[in-house]
């Protein structure tokens, strides 16, 4: 047996690189801000809670960081966990470093201007699209260790893999220096 993931098209692969600079423009962000971003549904199990308190771990130790939650809610059921990162993002004190964006297709192209792409599901997905997506944009990618990503990444040399909720850990690999 043969296992044939999902690819992309090649019109997927043909962006402005101009736009990576755009972000940065538009969020009035220093030349030598780090962004770092996560693409998904605002759902509870992608994990994003999770990247938000990896955010205050790094901003601990770094301030010339911003990250970024691209996404938006499923439904009006799951609304509350959007309104949750809100919350998050001010109790723990970095909602001046983590900004909200809705609409994935719109700012994928901008946000190619990021030093990291983050995937943190916490139940395994079998495969991770935005995680090839970021990867065919010679982007560095932290993604949980386990489902497609897991197969998708070789550690250390494709990319990064840290525990499933495991927010000290994503942390570190976020500050590591990227060559």
């Amino acid at each position: 047996m043969v296992t044939i993931y999902d690819g992309l098209t090649r019109s997927e692969l043909d962006f402005d690189y101009k736009n990576c600079s755009m972000m940065r423009h538009e969020y009035h962000l220093a030349e030598g801000t780090k962004a770092v971003g996560m693409v998904g549904m605002l759902t509870e199990w992608k994990g994003f809670h999770v990247f938000l308190q990896a955010a205050k771990y790094v901003l601990e130790e770094y301030h010339d960081v911003v990250f970024f939650v691209v996404g938006d809610s499923i439904s009006k059921e799951v609304t509350s966990y959007k309104e949750f990162l809100h919350s998050m993002a001010i109790e723990l004190d970095i909602s001046n470093n983590v900004f909200f964006y809705r609409s994935p297709s719109r700012f994928k192209e901008r946000l190619r201007g990021a030093r990291h792409y983050i995937h943190a599901s916490l139940t395994p997905e079998p495969f991770g699209r935005v995680i090839i997506e970021a990867m065919a944009a010679a982007k560095p990618v932290i993604a949980v260790n386990a489902g497609g990503p897991a197969e998708i990444i070789q550690h250390g040399q494709t990319g990064l893999l840290y525990s499933p909720g495991d927010a000290h850990e994503l942390a570190r690999h976020i500050m590591l220096p990227v060559e």
